[in-house]
């Protein structure tokens, strides 16, 4: 997993580094946790977000968590930067 993460982050830095005109947001997904983040994240994106933004938000924090429960379980070892 870490290396799928690894060629995904050197995938960004490459499309950031070949579209300079093209304006990147960093976010990390701890910042996307709250309404309140993801409101500050589409103000920046100059997005104006639905209600349905905010349920799809909870759908994904509940996947998040449930992979953070089976890691510390011993289950499956993810490794989020």
């Amino acid at each position: 997993m870490k290396g799928f993460i690894l060629d995904i982050e050197a995938r960004a830095v490459q499309f950031e580094q070949d579209n300079p005109n093209i304006n990147v947001v960093k976010v990390d997904v701890d910042q996307l946790n709250s309404r309140q983040s993801l409101e500050r994240l589409a103000e920046q994106l100059d997005l104006t977000p639905s209600q349905l933004t905010f349920e799809l938000l909870v759908v994904f924090s509940r996947f998040c968590l449930s992979l953070a429960f089976i890691e510390c379980s011993g289950l499956l070892s993810v490794d989020f930067l």
